[in-house]
């Protein structure tokens, strides 16, 4: 099966390849099995491969050197020393039970919205923050293989991109997606029901003790103030597992709209259209989602009606009246920073066109006025190009999947006006420093020592390119599961225990002795429990490559031997001539 790089790449030294290997035998077999529920998980927390690369994760984060209630920054711990002990510590609080690991309060802070609110955030202590990347380890391989493709958000190898461009596709004149319902929870993350998610989570989980440590963690104080307050709902903005627990919470509304609109063919779609009623498809970021709908507004308000019946009912969740609406796509409406709407072409053929929101545009350009102010003025030239062109380069790189033309060429006209303003400014006389404007294609050069150093243009990058008629081009990018790769480690603690159940294998006949049984596991365990021809990894087969001997006495020893075992589904060994 075709993988991106794997996940584990992100979140684990290099040379982790243990980690990998059983993040896959983990998703493999939530994969095979989708009514499995996994036991004995929770020794692998306390693996110290699995607690270095949730450190080091943690630590590389630009928010390491945040302290939580207990004032510990994350440079204290990037010494061997200290880490070395941080980790003895938290295996020894590990291997005594969930009951004994000590979970800190919560530090409530608060940072400004886009609208002038303040959103707040939950800031674990270090220690916590490392069960949590560990946790997330072990349990973001097993729900992958459960949510659905609407859902993008905090999810490896996802981005609002994908969103967004279907967008083009559904809202064009063929397939006349016509009506946007905008959907918003009210205050999602800090209303989630603890129960509810709890019950979300044991279809999955069957170890007691990895539920108990995520109970604790949901159950955490929150110190705001130097007031502690208990806490009853929510999971706290900020945590580590915070995003994949909504994702699990959340993985509820996406099957909901796969049972009753995602469910259906093309042509059950069209027959649908031509009795009157809707089709929708559900395109979901963390907790802001929109469905496309096709059909009349009358259906699309009642899909609303419903969706708010399905969050009050099994979610415990409410969607905000004055922001959940229905609005026609061609009067266009705002969605993860991009502006969406439909445009009408020679008078009656519809597009859709996406583009930077306005305000995301007001903001890069305030952005480069306070990187360019009078309080830069000391700053070097050929250090302040390098800054402006990471600035530049992200913005464009981000938005050049889109119909953003205009805003890269109106960025360049922003930023060579600020940048030659600054350096006029500065009045540098050092006749080794020149600013050129090249007449090839009108870049800003700054010239030291014969180095060439270019202000970036954001219109070199070409945006969303359209056919003749006006449509854009898109193409629907699929995603494997990046947990999935060739080989599977099933292995789960140190007693060797498989992943995969007993009732997985096939059953043996009754004359095979102890031997077989034993070399038969070591085969299972070399070949990645799955069949050597087609993958499968249900109703697996020890096959002898040198027949049994049938009527003659022989060596157990010899004859069991794993290297004459192959592991073979029965489908399989059913097709080898006997």
């Amino acid at each position: 099966m075709a993988v991106q790089t794997p996940v584990w790449r992100q979140t684990a030294p290099k040379g982790s390849k243990a980690i990998l290997e059983l993040q896959s035998g983990l998703a493999a077999a939530a994969v095979s099995r989708k009514d499995k529920r996994f036991r004995r998980l929770y020794p692998i927390l306390w693996r110290r491969e699995w607690l270095n690369a949730a450190l080091e994760a943690v630590l590389d984060n630009s928010g390491a050197e945040t302290p939580g209630v207990d004032g510990t920054r994350g440079s204290k711990l990037r010494e061997t020393s200290a880490r070395d002990d941080f980790i003895e510590q938290l295996q020894k609080e590990l291997r005594h039970g969930s009951n004994k690991v000590r979970i800190s309060p919560v530090l409530r802070a608060y940072i400004s919205k886009p609208n002038g609110e303040e959103r707040p955030i939950g800031i674990p202590t270090i220690k916590d923050r490392v069960l949590q990347m560990t946790l997330k380890m072990v349990l973001e391989p097993i729900f992958e293989a459960d949510f659905l493709p609407n859902s993008n958000g905090f999810r490896p190898g996802r981005s609002t991109l994908e969103c967004v461009l279907p967008v083009y596709r559904y809202g064009n004149r063929e397939c006349q997606y016509d009506w946007i319902i905008e959907g918003d929870i009210r205050g999602c993350f800090d209303n989630i029901d603890h129960k509810v998610l709890m019950k979300a989570i044991r279809r999955r989980i069957a170890d007691r003790r990895i539920l108990r440590l995520i109970w604790r963690f949901l159950r955490a104080s929150i110190v705001e103030r130097n007031k502690r307050t208990k806490v009853k709902k929510g999971t706290p903005q900020g945590g580590v597992l915070s995003p994949l627990l909504a994702n699990i919470y959340l993985n509820k509304f996406d099957r909901y709209w796969f049972a009753r609109w995602g469910i259906w063919t093309g042509s059950q779609r069209q027959q649908r259209i031509q009795k009157g009623l809707v089709n929708c498809v559900l395109f979901r970021y963390a907790d802001d989602f929109i469905l496309a709908v096709k059909g009349n507004r009358d259906g699309a308000i009642s899909i609303v009606h419903d969706a708010k019946q399905f969050f009050k009912k099994y979610l415990k969740l409410d969607l905000t009246d004055e922001k959940t609406r229905v609005v026609p796509l061609e009067e266009g409406f705002n969605f993860l920073g991009f502006q969406i709407q439909q445009k009408r072409i020679r008078g009656h053929f519809g597009c859709v066109r996406i583009r930077p929101t306005h305000r995301n545009v007001v903001r890069l350009v305030t952005k480069l006025q306070r990187m360019l102010g009078k309080q830069a003025d000391a700053d070097d030239p050929a250090m302040k190009i390098a800054a402006l062109n990471r600035v530049l380069r992200g913005w464009a790189n981000y938005y050049k999947a889109v119909n953003a033309k205009q805003q890269f060429l109106f960025g360049d006209y922003v930023i060579d006006n600020l940048y030659r303003s600054w350096y006029a400014r500065k009045g540098n006389t050092n006749v080794t420093e020149t600013l050129v404007q090249t007449r090839q294609n009108g870049r800003i050069v700054h010239i030291r020592d014969k180095t060439r150093i270019e202000l970036f243009k954001m219109s070199s990058l070409p945006s969303m390119q359209t056919s003749t008629n006006g449509r854009a081009i898109f193409r629907y990018r699929h995603i494997e599961n990046p947990y999935l790769t060739g080989s599977h480690v099933t292995c789960i603690d140190e007693e060797d225990q498989p992943l995969i159940d007993e009732r997985e294998v096939h059953p043996i006949a009754y004359e095979y002795d102890e031997t077989y049984l034993i070399n038969r596991i070591k085969a299972f365990e070399r070949d990645g429990w799955h069949c050597k021809k087609c993958s499968e990894r249900v109703g697996l087969v020890a096959h002898h490559i040198e027949p049994v001997p049938v009527g003659k006495v022989f060596n157990p020893e010899w004859v069991h031997r794993v290297e004459n075992l192959m592991t073979l589904c029965a489908r399989c060994h059913k097709k080898i001539p006997r």
